[in-house]
């Protein structure tokens, strides 16, 4: 069991964060404490995940959100365990929606992409045949295809079975265990949307910040946790896909919390980089301190 995590009893996919994820600080309040089961919650689990999650599996866990007062950051006291999220992204979530997701995304999204390799550009001025990067949590790998078309040194990284395969016939070159990840040096990596996810994300923010070079920059982009602890006292509050979806987006950031909590892992933000994030994304670049 990871230092800050603790079973929940009788219930075999969860488990409950004792600590700050972000900064492993204890100084944090609970802000919102509702069952599982409760139809503000359970409504959108119901209706989101297509009935795939049994009411059995949440009995017995809260839905809870903490606010840290030492990095600022919001994050789900409970969370799916090792288990648990191995059934959430494998068979919980609808493959066939996340997919078509990427396979048919808007005009804008690809253009997206087009921008950031233009920042990576701007970023190193080197010729992209020099420059190393990396997509930490690469999903179908749409990001790693745009920047091997800017004939950038593309890998990937991803712990999906089936996202890797398609991938790699996509002709992405893919790293297939942390063990290959730990021996490679990157000049640029980017996460895009993965942060907000991870059960310990100040360890992942660490482990990223060795496989950089000396002066390698960090891409984090996540969905805008702005407001967000007046929006859980609205009287009307109830689940959706925004930064404070349940079982997914158990990390909540906004872009003072994002800073903070990379610089408790030795990150210094890069002001001066655009970020071309939409209203519902907060996106920071990152150089080591």
């Amino acid at each position: 069991m990871q230092k800050g995590l603790k079973k929940v009893p009788h219930n075999l996919y969860f488990e409950k964060r004792t600590q700050c994820p972000c900064c492993h600080s204890h100084d944090y309040d609970v802000k919102l404490s509702l069952p599982f089961l409760d139809p503000r919650v359970l409504t959108f689990i119901e209706t989101f995940y297509h009935g795939t999650i049994s009411s059995q599996v949440l009995e017995t866990v809260l839905y809870e959100i903490a606010h840290c007062s030492q990095c600022q950051a919001l994050w789900q006291r409970y969370i799916l365990n090792s288990q648990g999220m191995s059934q959430l992204y494998e068979h919980w979530i609808s493959v066939e929606e996340s997919f078509s997701k990427k396979s048919h995304g808007e005009y804008e999204l690809f253009a997206k992409y087009a921008n950031e390799m233009s920042v990576i550009h701007a970023l190193f001025n080197r010729k992209p045949s020099t420059i190393d990067v990396l997509d930490f949590g690469m999903g179908w790998g749409y990001w790693c295809r745009m920047a091997a078309a800017f004939n950038y040194r593309v890998s990937g990284f991803e712990i999906s079975k089936q996202r890797i395969e398609y991938a790699q016939n996509s002709g992405i070159k893919v790293v297939l265990d942390m063990q290959s990840l730990m021996s490679m040096k990157f000049d640029f990596i980017n996460m895009e949307q993965v942060l907000e996810h991870l059960p310990q994300p100040l360890e992942t923010l660490k482990l990223l910040k060795t496989l950089l070079k000396p002066e390698g920059v960090l891409r984090i982009s996540v969905p805008n946790g702005c407001d967000g602890i007046d929006k859980l006292q609205e009287p009307n509050w109830c689940a959706k896909k925004d930064a404070f979806q349940p079982l997914e987006h158990i990390n909540i950031f906004t872009h003072e919390s994002l800073k903070n909590s990379a610089k408790y892992a030795g990150f210094v933000c890069l002001e001066d980089v655009p970020s071309m994030a939409n209203i519902h994304d907060t996106c920071l670049y990152f150089r080591q301190d």
